[in-house]
């Protein structure tokens, strides 16, 4: 549902990916503008979902939290690139 209404939203913006972050995951207790992800692999965070709690285009001043679902936007290299740098590293 949240997905379609980004779409309704921002159309056009391309296919959004979500991703959950995981206990143990790097990003995990950082805040987006720490992430930074856009300048390292091209992809926006549209979308954080913690609970029932929903922030569209959240700030960068947002803490990312194991369990909560990021939306990302970009070409599909990009957003893979994003969650290579989200999921915890073997």
């Amino acid at each position: 549902v949240l997905l379609e209404e980004i779409n309704s939203v921002v159309p056009g913006i391309g296919a959004p990916s979500s991703i959950v972050i995981q206990p143990g995951s790097p990003a995990a207790g950082k805040t987006l503008a720490e992430l930074n992800l856009r300048s390292l692999t091209g992809a926006s965070v549209i979308a954080l979902t913690r609970g029932r709690d929903r922030h569209l285009m959240p700030a960068g001043k947002e803490m990312v939290q194991a369990g909560d679902t990021l939306v990302l936007v970009g070409t599909q290299e990009a957003v893979g690139l994003a969650k290579d740098l989200l999921r915890i590293a073997h």
